[in-house]
């Protein structure tokens, strides 16, 4: 795993411009420019703004972490003058989130509407999670430049030689900078034409949320693993199996995380009825809707989450349903677009780490929103680390808290409005 680290670097935006100015060539003079999962001060979305003052037919393409960085983005660019909003192009937000369409859609000008992309051009900062530099290596496909010059920063302890190994699957030529500090950049050139497309991570996940069996199934996960509180005492045993994809650095990947089966297992051993509107806050890779969706065939919700990432994951977890009309996936930042009480259940799995950082803090606005949305007399299950103490935070806002299940590493909460 690696350490998103361009916020922390004082000395990250010169790197990679002492790297653009020592590789840049006419090739690349005026070309696209890409920025991938940019830091928390859009350091290498400035320098690219910057490039797009000096190139007037440049333009800039971005795949943001988060909604927020989106939207951050946008008023960069629009402060920046010159109209260099009009030149700048979000994933999400003038096309697919999903990065291997977006950048189809842009090669293509997206349907004709603006000219071709030609990306000479893409600057990024070292992901969390190996897999999300395979989704970007092969997303890139038709809107880059052969000739295409990529720069990668992040600390020497992990740029490692899996990240080389990544990369030159997708690029003929792969190396390292000169280090400043703790620092150095990976660059990467020559994209490879016949590069093979993105494709999700999977597993097909069953669930017998009646029984503790263990079972011999790699992907079989039940309830002995996590809570284990959990026997329906209302309905009869039903065995849920459905798959799970996961995109880039969405957490748990296209699995179920054993936070999502601890409130799954007592969440729908409580419940008594089936014909519930929901909202799954902060819903990754969408394992707690579609396992909500399969078990209750007459509930309806929607799945929100600030990551994009987790918001392609979950489009693909829940097309069926999406299909058929029961559920929505939103991209949203604690539900900010859904209106007031119009939820009977909210199902919450929430982060506790920004970045690699444990942050307590992060729960509040969360839990501030599953209020909000919840109609009088509306649940909301929460699960959490057991050595997080929660329960305090919803006895301050909620009329009644019930604990359905606890253990060394997961506790389960019932609260209502």
């Amino acid at each position: 795993m690696a350490e998103d680290t361009g916020e922390k670097i004082p000395r990250f935006p010169k790197l990679v411009r002492t790297c653009i100015t020592q590789f840049q060539d006419a090739v690349l003079t005026g070309a696209d420019i890409a920025v991938l999962q940019d830091d928390e001060n859009l350091s290498l979305t400035k320098i690219a703004l910057q490039y797009l003052q000096d190139y007037p037919t440049a333009r800039l393409y971005v795949a943001p972490r988060d909604i927020t960085q989106a939207f951050h983005t946008l008023d960069l660019a629009e402060e920046s003058g010159n109209s260099l909003e009009e030149r700048v192009f979000i994933a999400g937000y003038q096309s697919e989130i999903q990065l291997d369409i977006f950048f189809a859609d842009a090669a293509t000008g997206f349907g004709g509407a603006t000219r071709p992309a030609s990306i000479g051009l893409v600057l990024a900062t070292l992901p969390k999670a190996h897999e999300t530099l395979t989704y970007w290596s092969a997303s890139l496909g038709s809107a880059i430049q052969e000739e295409a010059l990529l720069i990668i920063g992040g600390r020497n302890k992990y740029l490692t030689k899996k990240v080389n190994e990544i990369l030159a699957k997708h690029f003929k030529q792969v190396w390292a900078s000169l280090g400043s500090g703790k620092y150095r950049c990976i660059l990467a050139r020559n994209y490879l034409a016949n590069s093979a497309g993105y494709q999700p991570l999977c597993s097909t996940v069953q669930l017998d949320l009646a029984q503790n069996n263990t079972g011999n199934s790699k992907h079989f996960l039940s309830t002995s693993k996590a809570v284990g509180v959990a026997s329906n005492k209302a309905k009869e045993s039903t065995a849920l199996e459905f798959n799970i994809y996961g995109f880039g650095g969405v957490f748990a990947g296209g699995n179920l995380d054993f936070g999502a089966l601890a409130l799954l297992s007592n969440a729908l051993a409580d419940l008594e009825r089936d014909d519930f509107h929901f909202l799954d806050l902060g819903c990754g890779n969408g394992t707690v809707a579609k396992a909500i969706l399969t078990r209750y065939s007459k509930a309806t919700g929607v799945a929100t989450d600030i990551a994009a990432d987790a918001i392609t994951s979950a489009h693909f977890t829940l097309l069926n349903e999406i299909l058929e009309k029961r559920v929505r996936v939103k991209w949203d930042d604690t539900a900010r677009s859904l209106a007031e009480q119009s939820f009977d259940i909210v199902f919450l799995n929430p982060p506790f780490h920004k970045e690699t950082e444990v942050d307590s803090t992060l729960i509040q606005a969360m839990l501030a929103a599953a209020w909000r949305v919840l109609r009088p007399r509306g649940t909301l299950y929460l699960v959490h680390n057991s050595h997080l103490r929660y329960r305090y935070l919803l006895e301050s806002q909620f009329k009644t808290v019930r604990e359905l299940g606890r253990n060394d590493k997961f506790t389960v909460l019932r609260a209502d409005k």
